[in-house]
């Protein structure tokens, strides 16, 4: 048995979210109403200690919960014109006509976010690979990373030893890796440099067994993991592993997965377009 994480995200305004201050002034409403005229009535028009401390803190909550649904919205403006993000909201996804990476094999997966914010991560569905797959990231890594923090993977999957991850390696902030699982162990993978403040674009390459990492178009590691990649069921998790405690510091711009190994040019043709 696995422990897995579980997450929650509330939409947004723009994802439809309805609720706003007029909801928190409908809710003290009937906090009064039906908690401290009722109590007043209860008790012939005077209050007991314990209805008076009820309605107390009925009140409380009621005024806490306006000021939260009053102010949502400026301080998540504000927090993003600090260049910090809101933590309670997931990043947003920019239009696909925006994106820099086209072309160059049929995406699996293909995202981008607004700001390149991550909070708290995002989580996408289940990812299935053939022998020969590529990952492209395009991203800016900050100081203060965490151990292993997390650019994008899925592992470990439900059995464990199965999925990628692309992670900080250890706690050498700087120094990044990626690898998969068989199924029974953890291969060898690639070790490389994300250097702190600059920003990057990743493309890994995969044949079977065989792994490139290609840092802005030029070849940084090779390795054979001396056998190919385990499949995992549990969702590809970006910015952040699956259990939410390895957050990557930093901003992911783009993130693209396509079945089939892509080339070096195609790969340099990447770099160049960010």
């Amino acid at each position: 048995m696995y422990e897995m994480g579980i997450s929650y995200y509330g939409r947004s305004y723009e994802e439809g979210k309805k609720i706003g201050w007029k909801d928190g002034v409908q809710a003290l409403y009937c906090i009064v109403k039906y908690g401290l005229c009722s109590a007043m009535g209860a008790e012939g028009g005077r209050l007991s200690h314990f209805f008076r401390w009820k309605s107390a803190t009925f009140l409380v909550i009621g005024a806490m919960l306006l000021a939260v649904f009053a102010n949502e919205r400026v301080t998540d403006t504000l927090l993003i014109r600090l260049g910090e993000t809101p933590r309670y909201t997931k990043p947003q996804l920019k239009e696909e006509d925006s994106f820099f990476l086209k072309g160059g094999g049929r995406d699996l997966l293909h995202a981008g976010f607004q700001n390149g914010f991550m909070g708290s991560g995002r989580d996408f569905g289940a990812v299935s690979f053939g022998d020969h797959f590529s990952l492209e990231v395009v991203g800016t890594p900050r100081r203060g990373q965490k151990a292993y923090a997390h650019i994008m993977g899925n592992h470990p999957g439900y059995n464990y030893f199965e999925g990628f991850a692309i992670q900080q390696d250890g706690e050498q902030e700087g120094t990044y890796s990626f690898g998969f699982g068989n199924g029974k162990t953890w291969l060898p993978g690639v070790k490389f440099q994300l250097p702190t403040g600059r920003r990057f674009h990743i493309a890994i390459v995969v044949e079977r067994n065989k792994i490139k990492v290609f840092r802005n178009g030029e070849l940084v590691g090779d390795a054979d993991a001396t056998d190919v990649l385990k499949n995992s069921g549990i969702p590809l998790s970006v910015g952040n592993w699956v259990n939410k405690d390895r957050p990557f510091h930093g901003s992911i711009e783009e993130i693209r997965i396509v079945d089939g190994a892509m080339s070096e040019d195609e790969v340099r043709r990447h770099a160049k377009a960010i």
